[in-house]
């Protein structure tokens, strides 16, 4: 293991900073390391031959030979933040932009299905959805899954920067409001599509793009309401994910519609009607 250890040394951090620019500080490199151990820690004492397979390929990244695993925090976090500079420097390109979740509750998964299931099907669905809406704008993001304690099932959700079209964002609203994704969890009240503004381009474009899966639990807030808190997903659940993300890859959870990215950056192509 090249840096996974108890005792984090100064000279290699101040190497990875150097050599790494997609790093502010040494706090935000040393967040990651740490994350990187305890996602190891995990794999290694699991019993799963998968787990194990991948915790020694997570060990061996390193500085210029990155294992660019999306289950690898250091990995994610240079994904993450190259795809926000990219968006960034291009922002201007783009026309009046939200920053849209769509939440897929119909397409939720069964605790152990997770594994088995093909992400790349709801990405073409949701794909072909904005062709046949007549979507003519931008939409990038990614797609990501959170584990919710109440219904032990899997819940699909996008997080997406999209250029508003105020007609496709009514027949898309309506899609996600239709009754089997509307009725898929008994007395919720589901609030499937959300739209805002993009007031902190950097924070928000660089969420969209994170690859740490979250177990939701349920509660009780002071005025009766339901509330809901995201924590580190438990154990069974955890090794899941990290061998679900590691199959799929970090371009396998990005959704691009009207855009390409190459080494050169992003290029807009708008699809027509």
């Amino acid at each position: 293991m090249s840096f996974i250890h108890n005792d984090i040394r100064h000279s290699y951090i101040q190497s990875i900073l150097k050599e790494c620019s997609y790093f502010k500080n040494k706090k935000q490199l040393v967040d990651c390391l740490k994350e990187l151990e305890t996602r190891h820690n995990y794999l290694s004492n699991s019993k799963s031959k998968k787990a194990n397979k991948l915790a020694n390929k997570l060990a061996n990244c390193d500085i210029g030979i990155y294992c660019k695993s999306a289950a690898c925090p250091i990995c994610c976090h240079i994904n993450k933040t190259a795809m926000a500079k990219d968006i960034v420097a291009n922002l201007e390109q783009f026309n009046d932009i939200r920053f849209v979740t769509l939440v897929f509750l119909c397409d939720s998964l069964e605790d152990g299905e997770l594994l088995k299931y093909d992400i790349n099907n709801l990405i073409n669905k949701f794909y072909k959805k904005l062709q046949r809406i007549g979507y003519n704008g931008i939409a990038i993001g990614s797609l990501e899954a959170d584990f919710h304690a109440d219904s032990k099932r899997w819940i699909l959700h996008f997080h997406l920067l999209m250029e508003y079209d105020a007609e496709a964002f009514t027949k898309l609203r309506n899609f996600m409001k239709r009754p089997k994704n509307m009725n898929a969890r008994d007395g919720v009240k589901n609030r499937p599509m959300h739209v805002g503004m993009l007031r902190n381009p950097e924070k928000q474009i660089t969420y969209i793009f994170k690859t740490q899966w979250k177990r939701i639990e349920l509660y009780q807030g002071c005025d009766g309401q339901r509330r809901t808190k995201d924590y580190r997903l438990r154990k069974k659940q955890f090794i899941q994910a990290l061998i679900k993300l590691d199959k799929v890859g970090l371009s396998g959870l990005r959704f691009m519609y009207g855009i390409t990215r190459s080494k050169f950056g992003l290029s807009l192509k708008r699809n027509t009607k």
